[in-house]
């Protein structure tokens, strides 16, 4: 599941990321046996946590088992085994990939996922679930390309937005007008705070896997700042790349396909 930034989409996000894997086999395989959903949402109009609830009720419609209207024919009302593109099948993993603002949006998702799993009396879930929808997301992979766990400066912006004092300001007001997620995303912002305790406090208690995040910054990064949380690994740091591009494959930068995959086949061998 890929959950896009700021100001983004699910499209050129992502760019490459849909032909790469149809069109890589050599050192890229694992895609192959994987379903990619690219998910667009209104990110600058809501708030980081109305985003996360959007996301978890898109995630309904396909976990475990995928809505068959989404494996169907377009104009198909009621599927036959002749309309089905392919059937859907069980889903046994789930990996979340997130950039920028998606990845904190992924992080509430988590943390809103555990707290109504406690508000339900929390049924038996072991590790191993896999099989039921708040399973595969607290079991889940956790992937994030420059996230702003701890606020994004935006000094990262083209010159003619951000350094001349006047248009910068002119976009501040903008953003501060009709952008409830722009304040949240400000430098160690009280929800931004809140978020990173409830992830400690979870993992403490349960060790549910997606509350420690992969964690991917472009070496010169100048729209986030890098400091990661105490219960994920360090970071990995790209060269050569930007706040944009470093979550995007392409001819000659295959890095997100690679680090999404090794991850995955050091998490299911030593399982």
């Amino acid at each position: 599941m890929f959950v896009h930034g700021f100001l983004g989409n699910g499209i050129d996000t992502w760019q490459h990321f849909p032909a790469l894997v149809d069109e890589l086999s050599e050192g890229v395989a694992w895609w192959a046996n994987a379903d990619l959903y690219f998910w667009t949402y209104p990110s600058a109009e809501q708030t980081v946590n109305q985003s996360a609830f959007q996301l978890r009720e898109f995630l309904v419609q396909i976990l475990p088992v995928p809505s068959t209207q989404l494996f169907a024919l377009a104009g198909a009302p009621v599927p036959t085994d002749q309309e089905y593109l392919r059937q859907p099948a069980e889903y046994r993993h789930l990996v979340l990939v997130g950039h920028s603002q998606g990845g904190v949006v992924i992080r509430q998702l988590v943390v809103d996922t555990i707290k109504q799993w406690e508000f339900d009396g929390t049924p038996a879930l072991s590790q191993q679930d896999q099989s039921t929808f708040t399973g595969l997301i607290v079991n889940g992979e956790v992937h994030l390309f420059s996230p702003p766990l701890h606020g994004a400066t935006f000094s990262g912006l083209p010159a003619i937005i951000y350094e001349i004092p006047v248009t910068r300001w002119l976009f501040e007001v903008m953003l501060k007008a009709y952008s409830p997620s722009y304040g949240q995303l400000k430098s160690e912002s009280a929800p931004l705070k809140a978020l990173e305790e409830a992830t400690s406090r979870f993992y403490s208690l349960y060790k549910f896997p997606a509350l420690s995040a992969r964690i991917y910054y472009a070496e010169n990064d100048q729209v986030v700042s890098d400091v990661v949380y105490g219960v994920d690994p360090p970071a990995t740091y790209i060269p050569q790349q930007t706040h944009a591009s470093v979550c995007k494959p392409r001819p000659g930068y295959f890095r997100p396909l690679e680090l999404i995959q090794h991850a995955t086949s050091r998490r299911l061998s030593a399982a």
